[in-house]
């Protein structure tokens, strides 16, 4: 599996959509470390501050900084975030230039509303944003300003490679046209979610 170490993979999706339980399996199978913003949110913010504009840019500076120092040791490194935004992206894949990094965003969706709605009420706790009011306003205002990564190029021009992950129905895919190595992943993600 050696064309699948010095790999960067930012995980893609709105919240609910199981990027951090695919995240999970995938770091399972490639013995990869998980940088999750989820994790870094606990550690420096407050529950006054956890959301504001300001600390998710720092949690995002934080999550790219860990990942760029495992990075130097030619490992591979999974960051578990939403990377709504395309400045927030372009960050990752001047890192991986930086490194001579493969990058490939893995980009979970879930286009069962219901079924969403029914993940948000499971994971609901004290920290989260839709533990108070409507549990869903915080989806519906994440997704009313994510950037789409179909205009994502990378530094050298090139467009990200991509490998999406339906969670409503477990399927996996990924554009023929992708080197050998990002279909290899793809499989990869397929057999974790135990694709048949």
């Amino acid at each position: 599996m050696n064309e699948l170490r010095n790999l960067l993979i930012i995980m893609h999706g709105f919240q609910a959509s199981g990027k951090s339980t695919t995240a999970k399996l995938l770091g399972r199978e490639l013995d990869a470390h998980i940088v999750a913003t989820h994790q870094i949110r606990a550690e420096i913010a407050t529950k006054e501050t956890a959301y504001t504009k300001e600390m998710t840019k720092k949690i995002y500076d934080i999550a790219l900084e860990r990942a760029e120092s495992i990075l130097r040791g030619n490992e591979v490194v999974i960051i578990d975030a939403m990377f709504a935004k395309r400045d927030q992206r372009n960050l990752a894949y001047q890192i991986a230039e930086k490194y001579n990094t493969k990058i490939v965003i893995v980009d979970c969706i879930c286009p069962d509303i219901d079924l969403i709605k029914h993940r948000v009420e499971d994971r609901v706790n004290i920290d989260s944003p839709e533990a108070e009011g409507d549990k869903m306003e915080y989806y519906y205002r994440t997704k009313a300003v994510t950037e789409p990564i179909e205009g994502d190029e990378t530094p050298s021009g090139d467009k990200p490679a991509t490998i999406v992950v339906d969670t409503s129905t477990f399927t996996v895919t990924s554009h023929q046209d992708h080197e050998p190595w990002v279909r290899h992943l793809s499989d990869i993600i397929a057999a974790a979610v135990k694709i048949v």
